[in-house]
């Protein structure tokens, strides 16, 4: 029996593009890009309510992305059961009756669980989590003291879906939560996509080694350590040393912002 050995290979090698948006309240931007998988960070709507929320939904439905992922962020109250119970005068009369009734069409939504999709022949695993620090009364949210994301994100995790940033990173100067940065420093993950922060709003790369870790959280040792870092980074790039595991880290927040939507190749 005759196989085609090269294709396989190139279906194994091909690049998966990662379309991601967030924060788009209400808005439904045109001229989103092509790609495999949609990623939707949170903040769909403006006011949570079931109208809002569906015709989000709706749009979506219509994008020609074959996997379509989406997370709540802190303006999609419906979506969140405890914020109904603690806070009932902030939905609107007969949508906590309706909930259930939306119609998420192909979308997969995360809500601090995972799901694996395979897109020619490479499969990619993917968390999502709702939860930002508290500000103001919303959903989804935890005070700031208080840990919530240890140990949330399982081990080989390759894409995080977060509405709210880590600390340090495309955050406006410190916004993020420290909490959250801990934890992808342990799972260390291929892409990061959030938003909340919509004056974030880009990319960056970051580095899981030593130097990034002391500038991510700064002590006196850190200091001597990255030094020592430095030095051991400049002696693997001449001696040929394997170079450390990288990630992308993309706050999308689309908000009013006219600039061309993120898309990530993994």
């Amino acid at each position: 029996m005759c196989t085609d050995t090269g294709s396989r290979l190139d279906d194994a090698r091909a690049l998966i593009a990662l379309v991601c948006i967030s924060d788009t309240h209400n808005s439904t931007p045109s001229g989103i890009p092509d790609g495999d998988i949609l990623l939707h960070a949170g903040d769909l709507t403006d006011k949570g309510t079931f109208a809002e929320l569906q015709a989000q939904l709706d749009w979506i439905n219509t994008l020609p992305h074959l996997h379509k992922v989406v997370i709540g962020g802190n303006h999609d109250t419906l979506l969140d059961e405890e914020f109904i119970t603690n806070h009932p005068y902030r939905v609107e009369p007969g949508d906590i009756d309706r909930r259930h009734q939306l119609n998420w069409g192909s979308i997969t939504y995360l809500n601090g669980n995972s799901i694996t999709i395979t897109v020619r022949k490479r499969s990619l695993t993917f968390f999502g989590s709702p939860l930002t620090p508290q500000c103001g009364t919303f959903a989804f949210q935890y005070p700031p003291i208080r840990d919530v994301w240890k140990d949330r994100i399982p081990d080989g995790t390759d894409i995080v879906l977060t509405h709210g940033p880590p600390k340090g990173h495309l955050d406006l100067g410190g916004k993020g939560c420290e909490w959250l940065l801990h934890e992808l420093w342990r799972i260390k993950p291929r892409v990061v996509v959030f938003g909340h922060i919509h004056q974030g709003r880009g990319q960056e790369a970051l580095t899981w080694d030593l130097i990034q870790n002391g500038y991510d959280f700064p002590s006196f040792l850190k200091v001597i350590i990255m030094a020592l870092a430095l030095g051991w980074s400049w002696a693997g790039s001449i001696f040929g040393r394997r170079r450390a595991e990288r990630a992308v880290l993309v706050n999308a927040a689309v908000g009013d912002n006219e600039e061309p939507i993120k898309v990530v190749h993994v």
